[in-house]
């Protein structure tokens, strides 16, 4: 059912998350890359941790996937957002806990996407004084913007 814009945003996503994206390595490139070691720690003060900001990338994308699936009340707490605990309290399993969520919240974005056209983009989101053209951009950017983050953890760790 994807019409142009839908698809191109589908393949801004996938470049992003597992591609090739313009700006250098892929979402799951920069991830994989991480010691397991490092995500916990917080080695610039005031700022959250790997894992914490993964967490927070697996909310927002969450919340996407619900509200193209029509689900109005979900909602995202930001400060729980970046509290990986949620999602796993194991250390020893929560970053290949929060790695294969990342993969099926991905997955599901992708194909809610695919099941939809570009009408969908001139709609509002519900609660919100935006369309899901702006959220979906949004979220495309919001990745990057974390992943820089990442990346700049990953050097410190």
């Amino acid at each position: 059912m994807m019409t142009k814009e839908i698809s191109i945003l589908i393949g801004e996503m996938n470049d992003i998350y597992k591609g090739d994206p313009w700006y250098g390595e892929s979402m799951r490139e920069i991830l994989e890359d991480v010691n397991p070691k490092i995500v916990f720690d917080h080695p610039l003060p005031d700022a959250h941790c790997i894992a914490e900001l993964l967490s927070h990338i697996i909310a927002w994308r969450r919340l996407v996937v619900r509200r193209l699936q029509g689900d109005d009340t979900f909602s995202v707490n930001q400060t729980e957002s970046f509290n990986w605990k949620l999602i796993d309290d194991n250390p020893a399993t929560a970053w290949e806990s929060l790695m294969q969520i990342l993969d099926d919240e991905h997955r599901r974005l992708i194909l809610a996407l695919e099941q939809s056209d570009d009408s969908l983009l001139d709609k509002e989101v519900a609660g919100r004084k935006y369309n899901f053209r702006h959220l979906l951009h949004h979220i495309v950017h919001h990745d990057i913007y974390h992943l820089g983050q990442i990346t700049l953890l990953k050097k410190q760790g």
